[in-house]
């Protein structure tokens, strides 16, 4: 397990607390970040030691500030400014998680390169500070990635909120929308249609869902290799 995995893992468990203000953060320039994760898991005994002889609240009645401000860009927190290091988030209908699941297995690679740092609601459990901290990740964003689908166009918190936050970051700053088109939808009758929108065969350049490749693997290697040329663009 990287150190990335380790710290979202601890940063779901009931070890975690929102207390003191704390800022716990894994620096990506340290490539084995064992020191860090180190002290991590020491300061997490400790919330759990006193947790257990009552000096913080249990995990139910306190806001997730903490774990939210830790899954908030694990790679970028307090080093917002790395080369080549894109914060990319992803926006999917959870009836699509097949089509997350297996794109984040593909994108693995280019975090392993250190290109990107990729996050989604999935990184988060439900709890009050859960929209705000969408609002967040996508507000902090370098890419924002929309998996079109018919759920995806008719999720109303997508619509109503995701995609209003993913146009005011991109109007704001030089983020980038990229539409991955996973099934068959209206998808021409959106704002962003307009876009770059893939998979797209790398033979005539024809656009087909991930769902309609022959072969969906090729498909995500297709993305790869789109969303890596789009970083690299960005010098």
């Amino acid at each position: 397990m990287n150190a990335k995995e380790q710290l979202i893992a601890l940063a779901q468990t009931d070890m975690v607390r929102a207390m003191e203000g704390a800022s716990l953060f894994v620096d990506p320039k340290d490539r084995s970040n064992s020191t860090t994760l180190i002290q991590l898991q020491a300061q997490a005994k400790a919330l759990q030691e006193k947790e257990a002889n009552g000096l913080i609240p249990p995990w139910s009645t306190e806001p997730a500030s903490l774990r939210v401000r830790m899954v908030t860009w694990i790679n970028r927190l307090n080093t917002p400014d790395i080369r080549g290091y894109a914060k990319v988030f992803i926006s999917y209908s959870r009836r699509d998680q097949p089509y997350v699941e297996q794109l984040r297995k593909s994108l693995s690679i280019l975090e392993e390169l250190e290109y990107i740092t990729t996050v989604s609601d999935a990184d988060l459990l439900p709890g009050p500070e859960y929209t705000p901290a969408i609002k967040e990740f996508i507000g902090s964003s370098d890419v924002i990635l929309y998996m079109v689908s018919e759920n995806f166009l008719n999720s109303s918190f997508i619509t109503e909120k995701e995609r209003v936050w993913a146009e005011e970051r991109k109007a704001s700053s030089h983020a980038v929308i990229l539409p991955i088109y996973c099934d068959r939808c209206e998808y021409k009758e959106t704002e962003f249609s307009a876009y770059n929108i893939i998979p797209r065969s790398d033979h005539d350049s024809r656009l087909s869902p991930i769902n309609e490749w022959p072969k969906p693997e090729r498909a995500y290697r297709e993305i790869v290799r789109q969303l890596k040329r789009l970083i690299e663009s960005f010098g």
